[in-house]
């Protein structure tokens, strides 16, 4: 994974179409169905974009923070014990601390993710429900 910019201004701007266009265009999403680029490492704050390929897996892992999933294209599999969800472009999805979760693509997809840790680099708070 390609390390982050940072925010060196008032604002960041990212063409999340021409980057999904240019990670499908990368070896490696061919030769092992995945690639991710992070975005933005700024602080608490990562950013990434993963493209991954029809019946493509990222295995069980677990996010050092509480992490949303935003589906940009196709349809994938999010599974968090105990359950799957099928998400669609344009459905997100918000994970707590530690949750061991994984993810199948039912067709070539592109999912942003964004993780949000504390100032320290430690898990950050548990997302509010309500």
């Amino acid at each position: 994974m390609r390390e982050g910019r940072t925010i060196r201004s008032a604002h960041l701007v990212a063409d999340l179409n021409q980057e999904a266009a240019n990670l499908w265009a990368e070896p490696g999403w061919q030769a092992e169905g995945h690639v991710a680029k992070t975005l933005i490492r700024e602080g608490a704050l990562s950013v990434v974009l993963i493209a991954l390929r029809a019946n493509a897996a990222l295995p069980p892992h677990h996010a050092p923070g509480p992490i949303t999933v935003a589906v940009l294209s196709g349809e994938v599999d999010f599974w968090a014990a105990p359950e799957t969800v099928r998400l669609g472009a344009g459905q997100l999805l918000a994970l707590e601390t530690n949750a061991e979760h994984g993810v199948t693509a039912r067709t070539d997809s592109a999912i942003l993710v964004t993780i949000v840790l504390a100032p320290d680099g430690q898990a950050g708070a548990t997302l509010p429900v309500g």
